[in-house]
């Protein structure tokens, strides 16, 4: 909901954005905490999400696919095992997005607005980045609050949101 909106506000009409899980559980519900901070942060439609499950033709025809973690990765890949090179964790992803725009600056290539690229072929060259910046990179998955104090889901929103803020 949030980088769907996120998007729409920034290339309207270029992205389609679907939650799908690994292992959903239907019969849970967004937590309460999450919905407190979607609701300050004007996020709609947190309330009424519920766990889809993830699907193969999904994954085949996605132009780029984001994990929340590693581990994610292989049930991703299992019936769409040619979706490897454009299936990222979100942080993986930010972070190769963080080093093109970093190396633009510098001047160390031509200089380009990153959402002026067409998504395939940003995804094409974030593979191409995926080495170098997993190098460097520190933790590349999002910690699960899930089963955590209710304090948690915002120090976690905080720190993965004000880095991302930092960065547009």
């Amino acid at each position: 909901h949030a980088l769907q909106a996120e998007l729409d506000a920034r290339v309207p009409g270029r992205v389609e954005v679907a939650s799908l899980g690994t292992a959903p559980d239907r019969a849970l519900t967004v937590p309460p905490p999450l919905l407190e901070i979607a609701e300050q942060r004007g996020v709609p439609g947190l309330a009424e999400h519920r766990p889809a499950p993830l699907v193969a033709p999904a994954v085949q025809h996605a132009d780029l696919v984001l994990v929340a973690s590693q581990r994610h990765r292989p049930a991703v890949l299992q019936d769409a095992p040619r979706a490897a090179h454009r299936t990222f964790t979100v942080l993986e992803f930010a972070a190769i997005l963080r080093a093109i725009r970093k190396r633009a600056q510098a001047g160390a290539e031509v200089s380009e607005d990153i959402a002026g690229i067409e998504l395939p072929d940003l995804v094409a060259r974030a593979g191409r980045e995926r080495a170098r910046v997993r190098a460097g990179a520190g933790a590349l998955d999002i910690r699960d609050p899930y089963g955590l104090p209710d304090s948690a889901y915002a120090e976690i929103c905080l720190l993965y949101t004000s880095d991302a803020a930092d960065d547009s």
